[in-house]
Parts: C-alpha cells; structure tokens; sequence
C-alpha cells in the first residue's frame, strides 16, 4: 500500500525536527575542538615535541665537474665527501687497461676471407676510384649499356637502352623493331543498319527495354490452318471489321473496334477515374501495417460481473473490466490475464512518522 505526505503530516515532521533540533550543543566561535575530542594527556605530548622536529636540512651543493667520482658517506647515511676517480682507482679495482689502436685491414684471397681493420688510406689521384675488396683503390667495372636492338622477321633483338624518341614522336610508342611510331588506329564507329561497328547507348537501352523472348511466337504447324486460323473459317458479318486480303479464296477481317469499357469486379477493362483516384489515395506498401501485425492488440468487449463470468475462450487481444475487483483482464490465446486494478493512496499517519524517525 503507497502513502503520501499530507498537509498536517508534513507539519507534525517539523514539529518533531524543532524538538530534536532543540538539544544539540552549539558550535563556539574560535573553538575547533572540544575537551572531550583532545585529552589533557594528548596536549602535554604534544607541547613535549620540539618546534622543527623531523624538519631535514640537506647539506650544502658543491658543484663537481662531469666525470666519475667517488664518495664518502658518514654514520647518518649522508655523503659527506665527494673526490673524482683516478686511474689508480681503476687499476685497484683489477679492471685491466684496454689497447686502443687497430691495424689496417687485410685483403681478401680467392682462397681466404680478409680480416678487418683499418681502410686503406687512398693515394692522391684516387678520388673517383673504390676500395676494393682485394684491398687496393680501383675504378668499378664497366657499366655502359648500348641500345637495344629491334627485332627483325626472322631473329630476336638484343636488350639495351631504350632508344632516344626524335622530335614530334610525343605521341608514338617503341615497337618491336626499334622505332617510335603511331599505332594503328582502332577507333570504330556506331553501327548502322548496313555497317557493322559499337553498339550506342541508345541502341543498348532499347535492347535492355526489350524482354526475353519478346515477340517468339510459335505458330501452328501448317496442315489444315494457315499461320493459326483455319482456312475455311468466314466472318458471317463484317460490321465494325476491315476487309483484310483473300486467302486461298476465303475473305478475312480484323477487328477495328477500339472502344472498351471500364473494369467491373468481375470483367476486365479500363480503369475508371473514380478508381484511379481511390488507388492514388492510398500510401506505399510499406507505410500499412499488415493484418499479421495487428492481431494480438488489446480491444475493449465490455465488462461482467465476476471472473466466473469471463468467457471460457476468446480473441487474443480481448479484454474485460471485471466489477467484482475492478480488475481489466486480457485473452492471452490460451488463458485470461489480469493486466492491473485501481489503488488507493493513504495519508501516512503520524505513528509510522514517528517510527521513521526513531530509526
């Protein structure tokens, strides 16, 4: 059950506030303890540490020079002195004086690798030469190419450089045999009825506009009828008919009749305007829900007296007020579900405030 808080409830709450407020100890201006939060044993400690106890003065900085150095520390853990290291120290401490000058390297054998070192200096004159492997400075080998050469009917070229195109071959391109030339033109014109060539996008939308088959009629094998209709067959009257030309003697029409009526539920024919403009009335598809859709919503059927009353099976979607509990119940399709009552909101009272409260 849900209360709320009335007029004279709230009234009675801050009665009870004012009561409760009425014995707390106020604050006192300049006091930020009370004697009951610092004992007198916690102020004569505290008046027995010196001023600036724990307070650590770091020694004086003396500036060194970069290097290694070596220091002293004292009792305390402080350094006390700081001496750079001498190579006596080093010395001392078995570390062995390494040997920094190098040989130049040697050459490489046809038999054995070479072994590093040094480069060579080079003499005066070598600056456009390389060192070489073998250990002299000598000029690389020769690395000229000639121009390739074109291949006639009967032989291969040979590879080189391309050759140099001459002035106005912008537009030509190396063939086979060598020379910069205009390739053969291969530019085709639309097709016609009498010359063959590209289809036009005209042409190709007509064609995809044309449906598969379209226009593959079978006609009847030719025995006793010609192309479909029989021979001997006659029009007993060529009213609202063309005359058409004679067939092994027998006089055709085809009918010039082009008046049709409008489409009835039963007979086909052409749209009314009455139809045409109930149809522009409606949406897309899209925007209708389908029946499918709309089977399970809940629909009002009016109310009875007790559940006993409800009916033993409906539509999904049914509904009922049932006036004994003023409960609404719904056909889930299989049983009645109850889908929620009117309630009633109390005042709260003020014992439950006073329990409130006390808590």
């Amino acid at each position: 059950m849900s209360h709320f808080l009335s007029d004279d409830g709230l009234l009675y709450v801050w009665q009870k506030l004012k009561a409760l407020l009425a014995g707390k100890v106020d604050k006192a201006d300049g006091m930020g303890l009370s004697s009951n939060d610092f004992t007198d044993a916690e102020k004569t400690k505290l008046a027995g540490i010196a001023t600036g106890a724990n307070k650590y003065t770091h020694p004086s900085y003396t500036a060194r020079s970069s290097g290694l150095y070596k220091v002293t520390v004292d009792a305390t853990g402080h350094v006390s002195a700081a001496a750079a290291v001498a190579k006596a120290d080093i010395t001392a401490l078995g570390i062995p004086a390494q040997d920094t000058t190098y040989s130049d390297m040697t050459a490489a054998t046809a038999s054995a690798a070479g072994t590093h070192g040094l480069v060579p200096a080079p003499a005066a004159g070598k600056q456009g030469q390389y060192l070489r492997g073998d250990g002299p400075w000598a000029p690389p080998p020769n690395t000229t190419y000639s121009v390739m050469t074109g291949a006639p009917a009967d032989a291969a070229g040979q590879t080189g450089l391309v050759p140099a195109p001459g002035a106005g071959k912008q537009v030509s391109f190396l063939r086979g045999d060598g020379t910069w030339v205009v390739p053969t033109n291969t530019t085709y014109s639309n097709a016609t009825t009498s010359t063959a060539g590209l289809m036009s996008a005209a042409d190709k939308a007509k064609l995809d506009g044309v449906a598969t088959g379209a226009n593959k009629y079978p006609l009847p094998t030719a025995s006793t009828t010609l192309g479909g209709v029989k021979t001997t067959s006659s029009v007993s009257s060529a009213s609202g008919y063309t005359a058409c030309p004679k067939i092994s003697g027998v006089v055709y029409y085809k009918d010039t009749n082009t008046t049709y009526s409008a489409a009835t539920t039963s007979a086909a024919g052409l749209m009314s305007a009455a139809d045409k403009s109930k149809l522009d009335g409606f949406g897309a598809a899209s925007t209708y829900a389908l029946k499918s859709e709309i089977t399970n919503v809940y629909k009002y059927k009016g109310s009875v007296a007790a559940v006993a009353n409800l009916p033993a099976s409906a539509t999904a979607g049914d509904v009922y007020n049932v006036e004994a509990d003023g409960m609404n119940y719904g056909w889930t399709g299989s049983a009645w579900d109850a889908l929620g009552a009117s309630f009633t909101v109390d005042a709260i009272t003020n014992a439950e405030i006073d329990t409130i409260l006390a808590s």
